[in-house]
């Protein structure tokens, strides 16, 4: 298997206390890909991504973005009741 290459960051939030989630840009086979995974110290003491996340073709971010306005939209704002 190969060795995981990030590509370019694009961007991160915390998860949690342990966990970061992290956006790259990556190529693949002259496709651009969207890589939103969730990163984690190791022993060592260095960030490393690990297998929870997905990689999708760039150009389907729109079709994500609308399904994550959708869901949002269902979603009681924050410090209301629904």
């Amino acid at each position: 298997m190969a060795k995981f290459e990030p590509g370019e960051y694009l961007g991160h939030f915390q998860k949690s206390a342990t966990v970061t989630i992290r956006l790259h840009r990556t190529k693949w086979e002259g496709e651009d890909y969207l890589d939103l995974r969730e990163w984690v110290l190791n022993e060592e003491g260095e960030t490393v991504p690990t297998r929870k996340g997905m990689r999708f073709r760039a150009d389907l971010l729109p079709k994500l973005l609308g399904l994550l306005e959708e869901a949002g939209s269902t979603l009681a704002p924050a410090g209301s009741e629904r």
